[in-house]
């Protein structure tokens, strides 16, 4: 075996690391680039936000996933189907009598998709 110095001992670490102590300008101005780099690719990339029923686990997942193949998007938001205000007959209802409206409303489109037994 050859006899061999102390810099060719040192691994890529120890190697690095003497680099980086030697032109440490360089080293920070570089990680600097590669994080604004990273951030712009990121942002690039845009997200993919995930549907209601991808959320949750166990139970909920899977009464999430129902819901979602059972009710289509439309019909997800309880609108009533009137476009003005004043020809809506929830127009200067309390907001008791809305939520008492809009539980209604969600109950007959379950019964209709049949999550919700006729008889409640």
């Amino acid at each position: 075996m050859s006899e061999q110095t102390q810099s060719e001992r040192l691994n890529l670490a120890a190697r690095a690391e003497r680099w980086s102590a030697s032109h440490w300008k360089t080293a920070v101005f570089g990680w600097l680039a590669l994080a604004v780099v990273l951030m712009v690719a990121g942002s690039a990339a845009g997200t993919k936000e995930l549907l209601d029923s991808q959320l949750g686990s166990g139970e909920t997942a899977r009464a999430q996933k129902m819901l979602e193949e059972a009710i289509p998007v439309a019909d997800k938001v309880i609108d009533p189907p009137w476009p003005e205000e004043e020809d809506n007959p929830m127009f200067g209802a309390t907001r008791e009598e809305t939520h008492a409206f809009a539980a209604q409303c969600l109950t007959r489109r379950l019964k209709v998709i049949g999550l919700v037994p006729a008889a409640a």
